[in-house]
């Protein structure tokens, strides 16, 4: 089973990067052709001796089994426990695994490399004003949902393969730690961090820029294993230089939008409204679904929000245990001890709050949260040097512990 290892691994990728969302198989409920991929992974990986269970596995088992206790007490919805299991635990298992079979550079190497080339194919889809994935059109309603591009300022916004922009701004966004990390030559993790960045600009998301320059600053700053003082230097030099070149663009782009992203912000602003129609454990009240199908929280079709959104379906109690879990990776980057799948997690809590989980990106960024986790374990159970990425394991490191972190650190 280890042979397939790395073919499983590099065939999810693909399948999160490359194939649109309303790709997929109906057996009981929809498959993805992205978790179709991460049940590969985990039935490959799991189960392996490396991986010990920790606190964040206590945190996502009770997050399921409140799901399971809500069922029971008839306050849950089929739909809140599909996405739960097949897009939530099965992108957080594949992510478990592959880090632990795999360790932190060759994960980081292959992540980068992947969403390096959705980048590329952002930048040309903006230059020719084509999204080709659009054009692999299916008869289901999720293409109905994604299949169209979107708009601002009468400007088209890459979507790539994830059927909206805010969802490959935030898997691009998702990359940069990975890739200013990665065993390449400084150059290239510059380069390749650079056009992750351009990427996010062309998405004119406000949410996935906001993410990429925090992911930028945490990893520059914060993280070990990107470089030497002056590679960081140098790498943050680059993308003012993307940022003041991009900015006429980007302003244009705003100004013709008009209030469009005003509008989009106010709102998601109140969505805070339906802070006290959260329970405990289970499905808000204010939950209620239309003759026709369509689903609301009380007046709101959609919830901007995937804190807000985990709140309203799962409860307050799995909504404030995450959150913990999110605020130890805040503490675990300040002590300066996150590994790059942390500082990435920790760098889309903008997103967390202004986005909801979809298409392919609920699955990578829970991928990625399996991935930092088992990446911190393996922090504290073996030296720094192991995790410290070099073209031979005979040549010296090329990323040095950063002196603004602590020694011993990855």
């Amino acid at each position: 089973m280890s042979r397939l290892a790395l073919p499983v691994f590099v065939v999810w990728l693909i399948a999160v990067c490359f194939v649109p969302y309303w790709i997929g198989v109906e057996v009981g409920v929809g498959w993805s052709a992205a978790t179709i991929a991460a049940l590969a992974v985990a039935a490959v990986l799991l189960p392996l001796r490396e991986i010990e269970p920790g606190l964040v596995d206590l945190a996502v088992a009770f997050v399921v089994l409140a799901y399971v206790f809500a069922v029971v007490i008839g306050d849950a919805s089929l739909s809140a426990g599909v996405v739960l299991i097949t897009q939530w635990c099965l992108g957080y298992l594949a992510g478990r695994a592959i880090m632990a079979h795999f360790r932190a550079p060759t994960v980081s190497l292959l992540i980068t490399l992947a969403v390096a080339a959705v980048a590329l194919l952002a930048i040309v889809e903006f230059m020719t004003g084509t999204n080709v994935f659009v054009l692999w059109e299916s008869d289901n309603p999720l293409y109905s949902t994604w299949g169209d591009v979107q708009e601002r300022g009468g400007v088209s916004r890459v979507e790539g393969a994830f059927g909206h922009s805010l969802a490959l701004g935030g898997a691009l966004s998702l990359a940069i730690p990975f890739a200013l990390s990665a065993p390449l030559p400084g150059w290239q993790r510059a380069l390749i961090a650079l056009t992750l960045l351009t990427g996010v600009t062309l998405t004119f998301s406000r949410t996935a820029m906001v993410c990429a320059i925090v992911a930028v600053l945490f990893s520059v700053l914060l993280q070990s294993g990107v470089g030497t003082r002056r590679q960081r230097v140098t790498f943050l030099t680059g993308a003012s230089v993307v940022g003041v070149v991009a900015f006429p663009l980007i302003g244009r782009v705003f100004e013709a939008a008009g209030d469009e992203a005003d509008n989009s912000a106010a709102y998601r602003g109140e969505l805070f409204s339906l802070l006290p129609h959260m329970q405990l454990i289970g499905q808000s009240p204010a939950f209620q679904r239309t003759p026709d199908g369509k689903a609301y929280f009380g007046t709101f079709r959609s919830i901007d929000s995937a804190i807000i959104l985990t709140g309203l379906t799962y409860g307050l109690v799995p909504l404030l245990l995450l959150g913990a879990v999110l605020f130890a990776g805040v503490v675990l980057l300040v002590r300066g001890e996150a590994s790059a799948g942390t500082v990435a997690v920790v760098a889309q809590i903008p997103a967390l709050a202004t986005v909801a989980f979809i298409t392919q990106y609920t699955i990578l960024f829970w991928c990625v949260v399996g991935a930092a986790v088992t990446g911190q374990q393996l922090l504290r159970a073996v030296p720094a040097a192991a995790f410290e990425p070099s073209l031979r394991r005979t040549a010296p490191s090329l990323h040095p512990t950063s002196r603004l972190t602590k020694s011993g650190t990855s």
